[in-house]
């Protein structure tokens, strides 16, 4: 169900394209708030958080705020329609919040929100809120949390004697544009935030091209990922799994199930995330070119997604039990330079930890930390207990995990003789070793 919210814009004029109109005008303080309430932020590519720019903005607010609109570009605004009516107010519809609301202006929304909430605060209009409180939002997610939670009758009472006004500009389908208004809208918003550049994976997080990963992973590591810029409470880069991903399309190049597949070269996945990005982009740009929609239909390519779900889960038993296969062959993993130890003494500096270390993805506790270009190689290589079977990809082997646990001394044993040693025992360049990489895929193929 759609959500419509009808605002009033002032000194408003109407710029008219054959593919899109535009209004452009300023709102107050009160119309403001109901864009706050009703319609938020989910639509911009980026999560906005306080920092220089918010507070040169709150400065004129609170210095110069006659002047606010002439010093601000404002909001850009996205909706699905806009209903002229009398005295300058529109109702606006939000149907897809994906990318129909603000898709500018970030900044200047969780600036002006958190100068009305200090002004609440200061003014004692609500008990429950004090400036500390409002100290403590520091992004978006933040502010949206504290400003629901206040009564709205105050919020009103207060924003209702505020004098300035916001720039605004709203922009809407023609009937023939109406269609495909969702890419226009995405190009209008990456073009408009290129002055604060957005990363790749944000701008195509906007256009929903990582839905098939977050479906396939586990609920637990879909939520510590940072897919938008600025996201509060994440731990892991969405890079990193964006790469993690395209180890099932190894298993597709090697059998060659797959036409377009762009060239997929396994070092990438260690020593170039952004690489790894493009590629899978342009998988999925491929796939929705041809479905002409943005759904994932492919049985390969689905199934090669659905195997993501392992992946986070094997990473972290590589990482815990990769120094106990190495200590068998050769003691003394925690002498190399790079690696630090759980002391259980509580030794502090050097070598040893006072905490233990924990796993990357499901972070359980482990005993050593340590870079992991010293086992990208052995990981990359899980391609090879992947096959394609008819339109799927699927394991080899009936439990990966056992088999891991296994075989994994052995797989060191011979990693560590050719690889490691050979590269002085250097992270990076085990990780970039294109013959390490060749090497682990040759051990696994045979070891199956």
């Amino acid at each position: 169900m759609g959500n419509n919210i009808t605002i009033k814009v002032d000194n408003f004029y109407q710029q008219k394209h054959n593919r899109v109109e535009k209004i452009i005008g300023t709102i107050s303080a009160k119309n403001f708030s109901k864009l706050i309430s009703g319609v938020g932020l989910t639509a911009n590519p980026r999560k906005s958080k306080v920092g220089k720019i918010t507070t040169a903005i709150q400065d004129t607010l609170e210095h110069d705020p006659d002047l606010f609109s002439f010093k601000s570009k404002g909001l850009l605004v996205a909706t699905g329609e806009c209903i002229p009516l009398e005295r300058g107010r529109f109702t606006l519809s939000f149907n897809d919040a994906s990318y129909e609301g603000v898709l500018d202006g970030g900044h200047n929304m969780l600036a002006i929100g958190l100068f009305i909430l200090y002004e609440l605060a200061e003014l004692e209009m609500d008990s429950t809120l004090t400036q500390n409180i409002v100290d403590k939002c520091k992004r978006w997610d933040q502010f949206v949390e504290l400003w629901s939670s206040l009564d709205s009758e105050l919020k009103n009472d207060l924003i209702d004697s505020m004098a300035f006004n916001i720039p605004i500009e709203i922009i809407f389908p023609t009937q023939f544009e109406a269609p495909r208004f969702i890419e226009t809208v995405y190009e209008i918003s990456d073009a408009r935030n290129n002055n604060d550049s957005l990363s790749e994976t944000t701008k195509h997080d906007h256009r929903q091209y990582y839905e098939i990963l977050k479906q396939s992973l586990d609920p637990v590591i879909r939520d510590k990922i940072e897919w938008k810029d600025n996201e509060v409470g994440i731990s892991i880069d969405s890079k990193q799994i964006i790469a993690m991903a395209l180890i099932p399309f190894l298993a597709i190049q090697r059998d060659k199930a797959l036409d377009d597949l762009p060239r997929i070269n396994p070092v990438n996945l260690y020593s170039s995330k952004a690489t790894c990005v493009s590629a899978l982009n342009t998988i999925i740009k491929i796939e929705r070119d041809k479905n002409g929609s943005n759904e994932i239909t492919n049985p390969l390519l689905v199934s090669a997604f659905k195997m993501l779900k392992d992946l986070p889960r094997l990473f972290d038993l590589i990482y815990s039990e990769f120094p106990n296969s190495y200590n068998e062959i050769s003691p003394g993993f925690g002498r190399i330079a790079k690696v630090r130890l759980y002391d259980v003494s509580e030794k502090a500096g050097g070598s040893y930890l006072r905490n233990k270390p924990k796993t990357k993805y499901y972070e359980k506790n482990c005993k050593y930390q340590y870079p992991e270009g010293f086992i990208m190689p052995i990981f990359c290589s899980l391609f090879e207990m992947m096959k394609v079977e008819g339109d799927q990809v699927i394991w080899k082997v009936a439990d990966p995990d056992y088999f891991i646990k296994e075989n994994l001394t052995e797989f060191t044993k011979m990693f560590l003789e050719t690889t490691i040693k050979d590269n002085d025992y250097n992270p990076n360049s085990v990780g970039k070793n294109t013959g390490g990489y060749l090497l682990m895929a040759q051990t696994i193929k045979f070891a199956i």
